[in-house]
């Protein structure tokens, strides 16, 4: 999430863009809402923000603090009861027993920077990423010139009725 801070702090261009992962299946997204009038710019910054991550651009650093981030968060949320509602469901849902957090907040704990590192060569490879841009049109063919997108698929549009 700090990396794709970029777009809001540096090209001031977003208030809201953020970056999730999923611990459903292995899914790292980015999302938010950018100027459209500044949408290739802010596509490029975040995309070499996440090359500097395959790249190793001050990972040890910043790895250590993301560590600390997510195990903080991890405890934190075993003291708040709607949190740890939350985290049971999802244990639950995938197999687990009510501990499953625990266990995964200390091998969280445990990791090391290879171990991370060698996650991202394997999962954060350039051909198996996906990007999906909505907006304005003239947002749209910004976005796609300014990073060189070429053979885009342009998704059907969908009418939503308001009745329903």
């Amino acid at each position: 999430n700090f990396r794709v801070g970029a777009v809001r702090q540096t090209l001031g261009s977003s208030y809201g863009v953020y970056a999730g992962l999923s611990t459903e299946r292995p899914q790292i997204s980015v999302a938010g809402a950018v100027d459209s009038t500044r949408a290739g710019e802010a596509l490029k910054a975040i995309r070499a923000e996440i090359q500097s991550v395959r790249d190793g651009k001050d990972f040890d650093r910043q790895f250590a603090f993301a560590r600390r981030a997510v195990v903080r968060n991890m405890i934190n949320e075993q003291g708040e009861a709607e949190a740890l509602a939350g985290q049971l469901a999802a244990a639950i849902r995938a197999g687990q027993s009510y501990d499953y957090f625990q266990g995964l907040a200390r091998k969280v704990a445990h990791l090391t920077p290879g171990d991370v590192k060698a996650e991202v060569d394997r999962i954060l490879r350039d051909e198996r990423s996906v990007t999906l841009i909505q907006g304005p049109a003239p947002g749209v063919k910004d976005a796609l010139t300014v990073n060189g997108i070429v053979g885009a698929t342009k998704l059907p549009d969908v009418v939503h009725d308001e009745d329903d």
